[in-house]
C-alpha cells in the first residue's frame, strides 16, 4: 500500500505524474518482482553445488550448466512458491483500489453504492476470488505433477 501511495501521490511532488493504472501495475510489479526474484534465487541455491561442479567437469560452460542442469531442478523447487506468490498478487490487487483503479473489489463497492445489497455483492466478490484462485491452484497442481514425472 505504501509503495502504491508513493508512486501515485508522492511522485507528482517530484514532477513525475503517473496514471492510476500505471501506478497500480508498477507498484504491484515492483513488489511481486522482489518476491519472485527471491524465490528463484532460493530455488537455485537449493541445488547442491556438486551439480554445477559435475556439469563443469564434463565440459559444459556456466550458461549451459544453468540451462541444462541447474534450471530444470530449480524450477521444480520454485513452482509451489511461485504459484503462491501469483495467488497473493491476485488477492493483493484489491489494494490497488486505493489509488482509484477499478478492479473486482472496487466494482463490488460501486455496485453496493447503487443497490445497497452488501452481503450479496461481497459474497459474489469472494466467490469470484475463490474461483480464480482455485483455477490457478489446479493449474499449479497439474504443473507440479508433470514436473515430478520428468
Amino acid at each position: 500500500m505504501v509503495q502504491l501511495f508513493i508512486l501515485y501521490f508522492g511522485l507528482p511532488q517530484l514532477g513525475i505524474k503517473l496514471s492510476s493504472m500505471t501506478a497500480g501495475v508498477l507498484g504491484l510489479a515492483i513488489n511481486t518482482g522482489a518476491y519472485v526474484t527471491e524465490i528463484i534465487r532460493a530455488g537455485i541455491q537449493a541445488i547442491d553445488k556438486g551439480q554445477m561442479e559435475a556439469a563443469l567437469s564434463v565440459g559444459m560452460n556456466y550458461r549451459q550448466a544453468m540451462v541444462r542442469i541447474i534450471g530444470p531442478q530449480a524450477s521444480k523447487i520454485c513452482i509451489p512458491p511461485l504459484v503462491n506468490q501469483f495467488i497473493m498478487t491476485l488477492k493483493n490487487s484489491s489494494i490497488a483500489s486505493l489509488v482509484t483503479i477499478t478492479e473486482l473489489l472496487r466494482t463490488g463497492e460501486q455496485l453496493i453504492y447503487t443497490t445497497f445489497r452488501t452481503f450479496e455483492v461481497y459474497t459474489a466478490v469472494a466467490v469470484l476470488y475463490l474461483i480464480m484462485n482455485s483455477f490457478f491452484m489446479i493449474i499449479a497442481d497439474n504443473l507440479e505433477k508433470r514436473m515430478a514425472r520428468q
